[in-house]
């Protein structure tokens, strides 16, 4: 169950970076007349998404051959790694639902569940770790 989560974050991270690289589909019209000047750092925004993504499933295929205390640690840092990038935007697109309604709800719900599933993958591995020591 946890790999599934693991490998669904990874991937949600890189559609993530892609919608917001080249699409219009998460729009922000809710800037009003200063839209536009957000390209630049939304760009970054996802090309960081794409590599951490991609780092994370390199993590996990690699798992195999490496050391499980290294690799766990490597995946507790990507993972968190991805957490704390959907932090601002998940805070800006709460601005703008408050601002324009419900077309911001998209880009909440996109960084909401990806939250989610680092936090679940996280519950997951503290219980197997519980249950390992006891």
């Amino acid at each position: 169950m946890r790999r599934i989560i693991i490998v669904l974050a990874g991937v949600v991270s890189i559609l993530a970076g892609l919608a917001y690289i080249g699409t219009t589909w998460l729009a922000a019209d809710f800037l009003g007349p200063e839209v536009g000047s957000e390209r630049e750092p939304v760009r970054f925004w996802g090309i960081c998404s794409i590599v951490i993504g991609a780092l994370l499933l390199g993590v996990l295929a690699v798992r195999t051959w490496m050391k499980e205390a290294l690799n766990d640690g490597m995946l507790i840092s990507v993972l968190a790694a991805i957490f704390l990038i959907q932090i601002p935007p998940f805070g800006l697109w709460m601005l703008g639902f408050i601002a324009s309604g419900y077309t911001a709800f998209i880009g909440m719900l996109l960084h909401g569940a990806l939250m989610a599933m680092v936090c679940l993958t996280f519950v997951f591995a503290r219980r197997s770790l519980s249950r390992e020591t006891a």
